[in-house]
């Protein structure tokens, strides 16, 4: 059904509302980091080395468990960084309920399924959730075994909010049928209509060791997002040796930064059921030895995946269709410098060596999925991009005539290195750059990602030590910088209408783009305010990047400003851009 887009008042208001979006740094550098160590944000939270860091004995095995293996917290429990908790229990913090976890704080997690303990943080649609780490005094949530840490120690982190996601509302998260003990089978529900729904705040996080199965191949994620609302804060995660994904989304409108994947059994950043928020700045990095060990079951079998994305299980056409935004990701897959894929493990009769078959691309977007992965750094992989099914090939232009540089699923300003120590000999499917599912688009893909107008650069030479990334060999030294002279250093572009930048103060008031109410039902407000006359464009573009309007494309004079706009839009996701000499900043509008 058509919808008017009613009394569009401008862009950028001087208060403050609950759907406004995070902005996005724009830096010079593509990946995670710049050379400057000073601006190193991995630096002191983090650890490396999460298997051999001696972590102090428990002293609080009461506060998150008991006997009924389910711990129902219906008020606000607060704990006690002097404390090092022991969690055993499903720890159900409940709607209206909080938990509140200080700086410093140490939880140590251990499940046995046989015996019902499953170990696993859960923050329940309306509940909250406060992790208060510091830099200096990260919270810590990992294994409670000493000297044999392994993936799947414990459960996880997950959070379930009201967020809008494509498959309904209350739909309940796979593996949490099969735990009848929490909720009788019927916890883990997400959903709803709320974008802005607030989940709490998640600040200098360490998850270790987690992702416990719940079920026959449903292992929980470390950090697991069910329809989580924009209002929820993400800052500064490092999942360690998950067993299953390091995170995944599935729906909802949250952003996030800062974070890094860690040595995962799968992968790194997984997204479903129509999740449509930004995240800037995070880190993946497999490990050799890490890696799905389903992937060649004859059912629930899984590669592991610097991004794997769905639209949904079916690759329907449910909206909201999954179409989050990446943008400065430094992924390094298992192959590291001074190494080829030839050189990985194989051994067909033991799953356990045979890595060159677990893992498998850099990105694999498929299911209808229309994520974009932009200024982001692609080092070690099989195949670095693929774009899996007719319909991921047509999300991206691949086959139009010409080609699409601003269709639904955008891959630009990347920097994808060695591409001659990837997937050899070539094959119908996959040439060590790309891969796709059926021969026919091989070609087309490749000149995509290729081709001028998404601007990638592609370094085929050899993969030295050194060559782009600082040190990615030594795991107890780590460091993601690039190196002087690398043209990751200049190569970043933000002007796709995707990003959610910030306004030039030489012409506008203030620097958010702010559209009320959103998700909108035909009424929408924007409001703006120019310091000074100025030549400004005001368009709408729909997420395959068609221009559908254009609500002004002139001189406007200083002041507060009101533009007004007839245009119809069918249900759906849209982007308003404003842009005034250089400035832009866009925003994400939900038609119903």
């Amino acid at each position: 059904m058509k919808k008017p887009l009613l009394s569009l008042l401008g862009i950028i208001a001087l208060f403050a509302i609950e759907s406004k979006a995070q902005i996005t740094d724009v830096t010079s550098f593509v990946g995670a980091l710049s050379t400057d160590p000073a601006k190193d944000w991995t630096k002191t939270w983090t650890n490396w080395t999460p298997s051999t860091t001696v972590y102090p004995a428990t002293t609080d095995a009461v506060t998150l468990n008991d006997a009924s293996h389910v711990k129902v917290i219906t008020g606000n429990l607060t704990l006690d960084a002097n404390q090092v908790y022991l969690l055993t229990s499903i720890l159900s913090i409940e709607s209206g309920a909080s938990l509140t976890i200080p700086a410093g704080t140490i939880i140590r997690g251990e499940a046995d399924a046989d015996a019902g303990n499953y170990a696993t943080i859960v923050v329940a649609k309306g509940g909250k959730i406060y992790i208060n780490g510091t830099v200096d005094k990260p919270v810590v949530m990992t294994s409670n075994y000493d000297g044999d840490r392994a993936r799947g120690d414990w459960g996880g982190l997950a959070l379930f909010g009201n967020a809008i996601n494509n498959q309904g509302i209350d739909i309940q998260m796979e593996g949490f049928n099969k735990l009848t003990a929490y909720k009788s089978g019927l916890g883990g529900l997400h959903g709803g209509s709320n974008d802005d729904d607030n989940s709490g705040s998640i600040s200098f996080l360490r998850l270790e060791f987690a992702g416990t199965a719940l079920d026959v191949n449903k292992e929980i994620n470390a950090l697991t997002l069910g329809s989580v609302g924009r209002a929820t804060k993400l800052d500064h995660i490092q999942v360690s040796y998950s067993g299953d994904d390091s995170f995944e989304w599935f729906g909802g409108t949250v952003n996030a930064k800062h974070l890094i994947a860690f040595a995962s059994t799968d992968d790194d950043f997984d997204t479903d059921f129509g999740y449509s928020g930004e995240v800037q700045y995070g880190i993946g990095y497999k490990v050799a030895n890490q890696f799905d060990l389903s992937w060649k079951a004859a059912s629930g079998a899984s590669t592991s995946e610097g991004f794997e994305s769905d639209n949904d299980a079916n690759g329907s056409s449910l909206t909201p269709f999954t179409s989050a935004v990446f943008s400065n990701m430094t992924m390094v897959g298992p192959v590291k410098p001074g190494g080829t894929w030839s050189t990985l493990l194989v051994d067909p009769n033991d799953v356990v060596n045979d890595q060159k078959s677990a893992f498998r691309r850099g990105a694999r977007i498929r299911r209808n999925s229309k994520i974009s992965i932009l200024n982001s750094i692609f080092l070690g992989y099989r195949n670095f991009l693929m774009v899996d099914g007719s319909a991921n090939i047509a999300n991206a232009g691949v086959d139009a005539v010409p080609q699409k540089f601003d269709a639904a699923t955008q891959f630009k300003n990347n920097y994808i290195g060695s591409t001659s120590a990837s997937f050899t000999p070539a094959s119908a499917t996959a040439d060590g750059l790309v891969e796709v599912a059926s021969a026919g688009p091989l070609a087309s893909l490749n000149t995509w990602v290729s081709a001028v107008g998404n601007a990638n650069s592609i370094n085929s030479g050899t993969y030295n030590p050194g060559g782009v990334l600082t040190e990615l060999n030594n795991v107890a030294a780590l460091d993601f910088r690039p190196v002087v002279g690398s043209p990751v250093n200049t190569m970043a572009d933000f002007s796709s209408a995707k990003l959610i930048t910030s306004l030039n103060d030489e012409v506008f008031a203030n620097s958010e783009l702010t559209i009320y109410p959103n998700p909108t039902d035909g009424a929408v407000n924007v409001s703006f305010e120019l310091l000074k006359a100025a030549a400004v464009s005001i368009e709408i573009f729909t997420l395959t990047g068609e221009k559908v309007a254009i609500l002004n494309n002139g001189e406007l004079a200083a002041g507060n400003q009101v533009v007004t706009s007839n245009t119809l839009l069918t249900t759906g996701i849209y982007f308003v851009k404003i842009a005034s000499n250089a400035s832009s900043a866009t925003v994400k509008l939900a038609v119903k």
